[in-house]
């Protein structure tokens, strides 16, 4: 599931479904595909055996035959959009273990077609800075990780140190003594994230050989002139 969070009027929560194909592990088992997707209504049907059909209805529902560039722009762009105006904006990946949350959000770096909705919003993010005239922006990374109630800074020098999360009376919550990293180019965030990757904790399991055991979040500022 892909949430989109937004405070701007035009642009409420919203809740995204997507569901994968079945890996070549699960069809030489011999496991049954059990999940329909009707797009166009958002609709997800589950057949289970002896069961009665269970319906779910989201804002947005993507089948096996989905592509990342369909599933960006229709749920990631306009929220990338609406951050550039200044607004502030959040897409959340929620799933199970092995059910393509990072293929998602992440994708393959290398190829355009799989580029994911990360690599694609620093794409669109400096498109539209670099089309947007008598405006001066500074666009800020941090990139830190959740795991078992704990924050760390991955891109700090001790990535290891446990920071604390607290409240400021007017802007809210924040993660003191977090690092933010000026960018200037999708290339220089890409790096980023990139470097942070190689911290996050990683494990396998039955479900996934290569699974993140931890929540991470990107984030990005965006501070803007006229």
């Amino acid at each position: 599931e892909i949430y989109t969070l937004s405070l701007h009027d035009a642009l409420p929560i919203s809740i995204s479904v997507r569901c994968r194909p079945m890996n070549q592990k699960e069809k030489m088992e011999g496991y049954q595909n059990c999940v329909e997707v009707d797009s166009d209504r958002g609709e997800v049907n589950v057949h289970l055996a002896n069961t009665p059909k269970r319906t779910f209805w989201y804002d947005k529902a993507y089948g096996m035959d989905s592509t990342q560039e369909q599933v960006f722009q229709e749920t990631a762009m306009p929220i990338v959009e609406s951050v550039v105006k200044g607004y502030n904006g959040t897409i959340f990946a929620y799933g199970q273990t092995g059910t393509g949350k990072t293929f998602t959000m992440e994708g393959d770096f290398e190829t355009d077609i799989n580029k994911g909705i990360i690599p694609r919003s620093f794409d669109l993010m400096f498109n539209i800075i670099n089309t947007t005239y008598n405006t001066n922006f500074l666009i800020q990374c941090s990139y830190l990780e959740l795991y078992n109630e704990e924050v760390r800074d991955l891109l700090a020098k001790n990535h290891q140190q446990k920071l604390d999360i607290r409240e400021d009376p007017e802007t809210g919550f924040y993660v003191q003594d977090l690092s933010h990293w000026v960018v200037k180019a999708p290339k220089d965030m890409t790096e980023l994230m990139l470097r942070g990757r190689e911290l996050k904790v990683i494990k396998g399991h039955n479900m996934n050989e290569r699974s993140s055991r931890s929540r991470s979040e990107e984030r990005f500022s965006r501070n803007a002139e006229t």
